[in-house]
């Protein structure tokens, strides 16, 4: 999960998910907070996540993808909606990622 990033380290899942297997992760951590990965399409490759923890959710799903911009830059971005919700006031935050752009990758 890229710029909300869960780290791979913690998770352990070295291979991908495949959905027409119904495969899914599912972990509880030290501290408590649960986490629920699913491969819910496989072209294009989307991810559904819900972490749960003491007092917030933060869910939703995502695609990764990336293109050629122009002839010297690559670009990359996340599609899908993100949302943190807390269980004391019942507050959401939508979470839009940005596109990432990199230049000068051939000739400076």
């Amino acid at each position: 999960m890229t710029s909300h990033f869960i780290n791979p380290t913690l998770v352990q899942c070295r291979i991908p998910l495949v959905p027409i297997l119904g495969e899914t992760y599912q972990l509880e951590m030290a501290t408590g907070e649960k986490l629920y990965i699913e491969q819910i399409c496989h072209h294009p490759s989307i991810t559904a996540f819900l972490l749960e923890g003491d007092g917030f959710t933060y869910s939703g799903s995502y695609q990764i993808n990336a293109a050629l911009n122009g002839p010297n830059s690559v670009k990359g971005w996340k599609e899908g909606k993100q949302t943190i919700k807390f269980a004391n006031d019942g507050a959401k935050i939508s979470i839009v990622d940005p596109m990432l752009i990199v230049s000068g990758l051939l000739a400076g």
